[in-house]
């Protein structure tokens, strides 16, 4: 197991790398530093291709310094000179941003420029949103899910400030693979029972992560199971009900349709 495991990291590494070695004139890569893939093997700039990098733990040409959660906002600087606001809850996204700004400065977007755009951007809907609805205050993640998505809202979702519960509505992970589904599930589990104060599992795989969830601690009495999304809105707003103060996240695959727990088509 454990050398198939290094196989398939060769295997990654060879192919992101390949797209590098293969570019086509001006020959510019433009690299996450902090990837583990790429930190021994960070061309020159003195050679093809040249290569910009983006980083938030690692020395970079644009790297983020004083990373701070406001609001459901990250605020940082970029070579700790030029502000940015970016407007999710998800530090992911923070190194979109960065792929971004590394563009954007070769083709010589002044740093002012850049900012003001990206502190208007809005994310598309379903992509880790902060919404309210009908005074509910509600994190929107249900465009699709998978393993290290899971994980990265998951990650949102316990730094979340409230004063109220954490309530977490999860539909099945799908299109895993057979032998690996019910393994990232109960890894799911474990994490929710970390974090959430209310599971409400949607489908037969999310059974998995919440019996997982109550073997890892959080009480039997907070978690609830549902075939399909529909019956996790019913259970939600008339058995669990939620207050002003909660924090619901909503999070499935995109069969699962769980855009309906949030009353939406």
């Amino acid at each position: 197991a454990h050398l198939q495991y290094f196989k398939n990291l060769a295997g990654v590494f060879q192919e992101k790398y390949s797209l590098i070695q293969n570019l086509s004139k001006p020959y510019i890569g433009i690299l996450n530093y902090d990837d583990i893939f790429f930190k021994k093997h960070i061309a020159s700039k003195k050679t093809k291709p040249f290569i910009v990098g983006f980083a938030i733990k690692n020395p970079a040409d644009f790297r983020a310094f004083e990373l701070r959660p406001n609001l459901g906002k990250w605020e940082f600087s970029i070579n700790q000179k030029y502000k940015f606001t970016l407007d999710s809850l998800g530090y992911y996204n923070i190194y979109n941003l960065l792929a971004a700004v590394s563009a954007a400065r070769l083709f010589g977007i002044e740093y002012q420029d850049i900012a003001a755009r990206m502190a208007q951007f809005n994310f598309p809907p379903g992509r880790l949103q902060a919404i309210k609805l009908n005074n509910i205050n509600f994190i929107d993640d249900t465009y699709n899910s998978n393993p290290l998505s899971l994980k990265c809202a998951l990650d949102a979702f316990g730094g979340y400030t409230t004063y109220g519960r954490k309530i977490l509505v999860i539909g099945d992970m799908l299109e895993l693979g057979s032998g690996r589904q019910e393994a990232f599930h109960r890894k799911a589990g474990e994490t929710a029972a970390k974090i959430c104060d209310i599971l409400i599992a949607v489908g037969k795989l999310a059974k998995i992560a919440a019996d997982r969830a109550c073997a890892c601690g959080l009480s039997r009495k907070n978690i609830f199971t549902c075939k399909d999304s529909l019956e996790a809105r019913r259970m939600l707003f008339k058995k669990i009900s939620p207050r002003q103060q909660d924090i619901i996240l909503v999070k499935g695959s995109r069969s699962m349709k769980m855009e309906r727990v949030l009353g939406k088509a």
